[in-house]
């Protein structure tokens, strides 16, 4: 019952957003189609991009466009930020050596890099990419070192008393301990802080 009031008042705001919007655009014309396009001319644009294309392209293929973007910027954060992240966490000299540098760059949004991005790399695929990478970047980092971190100080002292090699050590210690903090749906929460 409590799900269905939720949705239904979800679906009036929505309805009174639209009509607002066709109040203000069209039976008014407080806003000029000039500055915001009515609900009728934003439904006309909408089908003619779905069904003939945009700057060339169908919205399908640009739609696919961005997500192959979307995975290579993933892919290239998961890859650069979760060995730093395990390096600064294993290594006191490595943390002492990157997380300054680390600390600083943390806080700035994503976002904010778009005109640096702009600048050092252009108007292509390689900007976009770059904001995508800070954006995974910096969770990734946070999340392997704090996973790293986590890790009970008798699981380490056992596996070097058994003289574990070092690569079955980062292996299967390491990695497979710090898995929960690397996961993905672990990156979109609140990552913990750097110490």
């Amino acid at each position: 019952m409590i799900g269905r009031r939720r949705t239904a008042i979800g679906f009036a705001t929505l309805a009174v957003l639209v009509l607002l919007w066709f109040a203000l655009t069209t039976w008014t014309g407080i806003v000029s189609a000039g500055r915001f396009p009515s609900p009728a001319d934003f439904w006309f644009s909408l089908v003619q991009i779905a069904t003939r294309g945009y700057a060339g392209g169908e919205l399908f293929t640009h739609a696919l466009h961005s997500l192959i973007l979307v995975a290579v910027g993933f892919v290239v954060a998961v890859t650069t930020g979760v060995p730093i992240g395990l390096w600064m966490g294993w290594s006191r000299r490595a943390e002492a050596a990157i997380n300054p540098v680390f600390l600083i760059i943390r806080p700035i949004p994503p976002l904010a890099w778009i005109p640096l991005a702009i600048l050092w790399l252009g108007l292509g695929d390689a900007a976009k990419i770059m904001v995508i990478w800070f954006a995974a970047f910096v969770p990734s980092v946070i999340n392997s070192f704090s996973g790293i971190r986590d890790i009970e100080r008798p699981i380490i002292e056992a596996a070097r008393m058994m003289g574990t090699p070092r690569w079955r050590f980062v292996a299967e210690i390491l990695v497979v301990c710090t898995e929960n903090a690397i996961r993905v749906d672990d990156m979109m929460e609140s990552p913990k802080l750097a110490k």
